[in-house]
């Protein structure tokens, strides 16, 4: 099989760019850039109310991975067992917990929704003294 005939450059044509540098992962900026991920996913948690549930399954996950591999066995088992013997105790106990964990996640986004507005009329009225006075001029 003949081999194709490579094309000549034409004039004006762009180089191709070079590949980006490999990331070190001990550079202080991939660090930065994991550590701003976690607090944004934290400071959303705070925001919508799910910091709680958030905060327990981290709490949950440090212990699992603390126990052994037999003992976190027979907790899931136990678990389990009591989830599927006829008493209800343990189910209604559940639907409780998540009827008023929603019920406080309503409410802190209506509290938070609230400030927010509040914030936004304070700045309203802080731009409009300021352009009122002089002081604040349009870029345009």
């Amino acid at each position: 099989m003949a081999h194709p005939r490579k094309r000549k450059k034409r004039p004006g044509t762009r180089p191709k760019r070079p590949e980006p540098p490999p990331v070190d992962e001990s550079d202080a900026s991939w660090n930065a850039s994991i550590a701003n991920a976690a607090r944004d996913v934290l400071i959303k948690g705070m925001d919508t109310g799910q910091i709680v549930p958030l905060t327990g399954l981290i709490v949950a996950a440090g212990f699992a991975w603390r126990m052994t591999p037999e003992s976190l066995e027979a907790v899931a088992i136990t678990v389990l067992g009591i989830l599927q013997g006829n008493r209800l105790l343990p189910w209604a106990v559940t639907l409780l917990i998540l009827i008023l964990w929603r019920l406080h996640v309503r409410l802190v986004f209506k509290i938070h929704k609230q400030e927010m507005d509040r914030v936004a009329a304070e700045k309203t009225a802080a731009q409009e003294k300021l352009h009122d006075a002089g002081l604040l001029e349009s870029s345009k």
